[in-house]
């Protein structure tokens, strides 16, 4: 289900996995997102408040009695735990979160529980031109009569009016003039923008090309960027092609770790990464959150 704002995707994924589970009694289902702190500030409370079923804090799972079947709850980086789970369910939340289809795939392979009907489905808003337009392209594109066999159902914010407050229906128009872009995505679901994006015109058809080896004697730089607020630490190393081209061919992305730690596994991307010309954001030099020169070390 890919759609807009307020069109009751949470409530759609829970309601499928308990009727799969009531279904199918002694059923194993997931329910996945990102990010821990979305998974446990958003998601589960949600579950709490739809179903009423607690959830167990030390493993994060919630069993429905009536049926003897067990819900888990498990964020992305938890993913590569689940290597020998056979199961009957799977449901991934704002699967617009990941970068790529890798993690929708690895769950794939995990759809083998018996005497079932394994289902496996995801909530998403758009997100431009992504991952999820190649498996759910929609009904214009010419790409849908080729598509697997999953179902897509879309929605506007629209769709829901007769439920909504009118205030909030409302206050749609104040946004449709103040963020046009964050209107056409988020609330007509088009598929056509991206808000808040720094680079609007990405297009992986365009700015993705196979991974190559590239002569050593193209430019070669480094750049790096450190996000003081959650700790994270990106850095990439990129080659210059004769004709201009900037290719970005090793990156680094990490959080809440030392700076020495940052610093050792940032020279490892590349021989020689330490002699490199690196750009690097003028935060990396505040001493009073922590990053220093060490990064030049």
């Amino acid at each position: 289900m890919i759609s807009a704002w307020a069109t009751g995707k949470t409530l759609c994924l829970i309601a499928r996995t308990l009727r799969l589970c009531e279904e199918f009694p002694g059923n194993l289902a997931l329910i996945n997102r990102r990010e821990f702190t979305d998974l446990r500030d958003s998601t589960m409370k949600d579950w709490y408040e739809y179903t009423g079923v607690p959830i167990s804090a030390d493993k994060k799972e919630a069993y429905l009695p009536g049926c003897k079947s067990t819900v888990m709850f498990r964020h992305g980086e938890e993913l590569n735990t689940l290597q020998n789970i056979n199961l009957g369910v799977a449901g991934m939340e704002q699967a617009d979160e990941y970068d790529d289809d890798s993690q929708w795939f690895m769950l794939f392979g995990r759809m083998r529980r018996r005497n079932c009907k394994p289902s496996l489905f995801a909530i998403a808003n758009t997100c431009g031109d992504n991952w999820m337009n190649r498996l759910w392209p929609q009904a214009d594109d010419p790409m849908h009569k080729l598509a697997p066999g999953y179902e897509l159902y879309e929605a506007t914010t629209f769709d829901n009016a007769d439920v909504l407050p009118e205030s909030y229906m409302a206050g749609l128009g104040t946004l449709r003039i103040q963020k046009p872009s964050v209107y056409e995505q988020y609330v007509m679901n088009s598929r056509k923008v991206t808000s808040g994006k720094i680079f609007p015109m990405w297009d992986e058809r365009f700015h993705v090309i196979q991974d190559q080896e590239f002569p050593e004697w193209w430019e070669t730089f480094g750049a790096m960027d450190t996000a003081v607020a959650s700790g994270v630490v990106c850095a990439k190393i990129y080659k210059v092609s004769p004709q201009g081209d900037i290719i970005a061919i090793k990156e680094y992305y990490d959080k809440e770790k030392l700076v020495s730690q940052h610093s050792k596994e940032i020279k490892a991307l590349y021989p020689n990464a330490q002699n490199l010309m690196f750009h690097i954001s003028p935060d990396a030099w505040n001493r009073s959150v922590r990053f220093s020169a060490d990064y030049t070390q």
